[in-house]
């Protein structure tokens, strides 16, 4: 209790802070309530003329709490419906920390998400039943201190060094995904692809749709998702965390899509890549291109604190053409 009553007390110094300071105001109350569709026109490299005009809605890290506002989700939820999708794909991070919070909330959410061709999804590092993090090392581990103040947080990762992951520890081998969230989807009819892969028929027409495991949780395993890939089709891959790009080159596919940076979130030269370190400092947002293989980084609709700064939060619609 004590500690709970700790943390809101610095959460409450920080708004205070934000609000008197004024350049606080818009990064923490204002930019992440806001919400911007992008658009992207995907040419398929072996895509038959049936597939032409085939939408997707790529969504990505919400990071649910019992805080998320009821009318930022109504937001959400009407731009979807309003692009008319064929496919929604989800990237990864649901909750936040590991914690589901208010489960009849994300699921009356979740339920009101639906395509011709189904909701699909990948899960991120928040995702599993132990929340994990990437220290110093490069090496990944459980975050044992989660009730930390996010701003405390803040100022250690501005002044550590390092982070950029190398590997998975012993301790996180093993983790699960955690079962209420599991549970959860399985009732909204989400499917979540982790290592495999499905082929949707499409006008008579086939799509591959690959979904990976999680990075940092050493559940990302492409030999195994990609054993019922059948490269002869076109193929969207799914997975939260950008760096995976590095281990995916050789294997098909036209698009991956990723979230996991919220495009840097801070956005301010010299600290974006303080608060989000990738192997590649261009693998932060939007979409790039490494050695030929073409990733789409979406920035997220929530984040782990809620404070962004040049980085609104995004629904991305991508268009067969």
């Amino acid at each position: 209790m004590l500690h709970k009553l700790f943390k809101k007390k610095y959460d409450y110094l920080w708004d205070l802070w934000c609000i008197s300071s004024f350049i606080g105001i818009w990064p923490r109350f204002i930019e992440p309530r806001l919400l911007k569709k992008n658009y992207i026109d995907l040419k398929l490299a072996n895509g038959p003329q049936a597939l032409k005009g085939f939408r997707i809605i790529q969504m990505s890290d919400l990071h649910f709490t019992k805080k998320t506002s009821q009318n930022f989700l109504n937001k959400i939820l009407r731009k979807v419906k309003e692009a008319q999708p064929d496919l929604i794909v989800f990237t990864g991070d649901f909750i936040d920390n590991s914690q589901l919070e208010d489960e009849e909330h994300l699921r009356d959410f979740l339920k009101e998400l639906s395509a011709p061709y189904g909701v699909f999804a990948c899960l991120g590092n928040h995702d599993y039943e132990k929340y994990v993090t990437v220290g110093e090392s490069g090496e990944s581990q459980i975050k044992k201190d989660k009730g930390t103040p996010f701003i405390k947080d803040c100022f250690r990762k501005l002044f550590s060094k390092g982070g950029i992951f190398k590997k998975t520890s012993e301790e996180v081998f093993g983790l699960k995904r955690q079962h209420e969230l599991d549970l959860l989807l399985q009732s909204s009819n989400v499917k979540v692809l982790e290592n495999m892969t499905i082929q949707l028929d499409i006008n008579g027409e086939k799509l591959n749709l690959c979904g990976l495991g999680d990075l940092w949780l050493g559940r990302f395993c492409p030999e195994e998702a990609f054993k019922t890939y059948k490269p002869e089709f076109p193929g969207i891959i799914l997975s939260h965390n950008p760096d995976s790009i590095f281990s995916l080159r050789k294997f098909p596919g036209d698009l991956i899509l990723s979230g996991h940076t919220h495009g840097g979130q801070v956005n301010i030269p010299f600290l974006r890549q303080r608060f989000v370190r990738q192997r590649d400092p261009k693998l932060l947002r939007g979409m790039q291109e490494i050695e030929g293989k073409k990733i789409y980084i979406n920035r997220g609709l929530g984040s782990h604190f809620s404070f962004r700064w040049f980085s609104i939060p995004e629904l991305t619609q991508i268009t067969f053409i």
